[in-house]
């Protein structure tokens, strides 16, 4: 997955790297632990406190989370992978474009685009091992796709999307 140039330089000015790899490192792998049961209706009851949230259509644990700012098709889609894991796609608009990735793709392509040195392992996710573990990852994404939406002047949005 390739982005803009542009794109990474204005998301590097946000330390959304930076943030990301805080979480994954404070939500780890823990292979010693036993994955969590995260029915729908847990993963909404967590998500719903930290911003408007939809259960995807279709048998897996995939998720929707709108971002504030009318901004039509920004949004963040999770998926909780392995029982365990947090997968989260977004979706932005930059300088006219919607630009469409994954955290833990963007955040590797941030450092890499800076000059640093890919994280071990490359691409990490945050995982959870309780509910409430849960709903810290999931207000955690939340606050870094708001952070990638933010309309507050940032290079990012410079301009709206349509």
């Amino acid at each position: 997955m390739e982005f803009d140039p542009n794109f990474l330089e204005a998301v590097a000015a946000t330390g959304f790297a930076r943030q990301y790899a805080q979480l994954c490192s404070q939500h780890p792998l823990r292979l010693d632990m036993s994955p969590c049961r995260a029915p729908a209706s847990h993963v909404l009851r967590v998500a719903r406190p930290i911003g408007p949230v939809e259960k995807l259509p279709g048998p897996a644990r995939a998720f929707r989370f709108e971002l504030p700012w009318d901004r039509p098709g920004s949004n963040l889609e999770f998926i909780i992978q392995g029982g365990t894991t947090v997968e989260v796609g977004f979706s932005v608009w930059f300088r006219g474009f919607q630009v469409l990735g994954t955290f833990a793709i963007l955040a590797l392509a941030v450092v890499k685009s800076q000059g640093g040195e890919a994280p071990n392992p490359p691409c990490p996710r945050p995982e959870f091992h309780s509910i409430e573990e849960l709903g810290q990852v999931l207000a955690g994404v939340y606050r870094l796709g708001c952070l990638l939406n933010d309309p507050g002047g940032t290079v990012i949005h410079a301009r709206k999307g349509p």
